[in-house]
């Protein structure tokens, strides 16, 4: 039996923006405001190389949100660990989308309230990848080395973006990695761009 299937689920979302509303613009139509809930973080120990490397750059957030601000209310919401709090502060600060960061400032049942109100997720591997999708939001997941063929989330409304090369994944060796000692610059992450997850 799948371990989040004891999570407790509130029937009321409270959440710091209302999902899915519609805003009267002095125009008199209707602009529909979509939350976005970004988690930039990934990796239990962020000074081990391979877990940080499981992450998607925040220049690349940073591209994505604002081309998805273009012609929408687009409201972003950043989660993350006091450990990742660093990754949301720096996309908060380059963003032109409303930005609400929550970084350091949840407790799970918080975080899932966030999760089960939004509108879309979009994060990498990480716990709170899988939560979105047990909770039926639509997620786009980013995968690098780490196995998504065993570990990605399953949820139906998800979507695993992955490196579709040779080498990936490699986290059963990743100390005997082809990048290694290289300038690839793990190239399992310049493989994915913002065009591509937009896409």
């Amino acid at each position: 039996q799948h371990i989040l299937a004891h999570v407790p689920i509130r029937e009321e979302v409270s959440l710091p923006v209302a999902t899915m509303r519609r805003v009267s613009t002095a125009a008199g139509a209707d602009i529909k405001v979509t939350t976005l809930v970004v988690h930039p973080g990934g990796g239990s120990d962020p000074s081990i190389e391979k877990w940080a490397n499981k992450r998607w750059p925040v220049t690349c957030y940073v591209e994505l949100i604002n081309q998805l601000s273009v012609g929408r209310e687009l409201v972003v919401i950043l989660t993350g660990s006091k450990d990742e709090l660093h990754l949301a502060s720096a996309i908060e600060e380059k963003v032109v989308a409303k930005v609400t960061n929550l970084a350091a400032k949840t407790n799970f049942e918080e975080l899932q309230n966030i999760l089960a109100g939004a509108d879309l997720f979009l994060g990498s591997d990480s716990g709170v990848s899988h939560l979105a999708s047990y909770l039926d939001v639509p997620s786009v997941v980013l995968y690098f080395y780490t196995d998504y063929i065993g570990f990605s989330p399953i949820g139906k409304h998800t979507v695993v973006v992955r490196p579709e090369i040779a080498c990936s994944p490699c986290l059963y060796w990743f100390d005997r990695r082809p990048c290694k000692g290289t300038d690839w610059s793990y190239k399992c992450r310049d493989v994915i761009t913002v065009e591509r997850v937009r896409a």
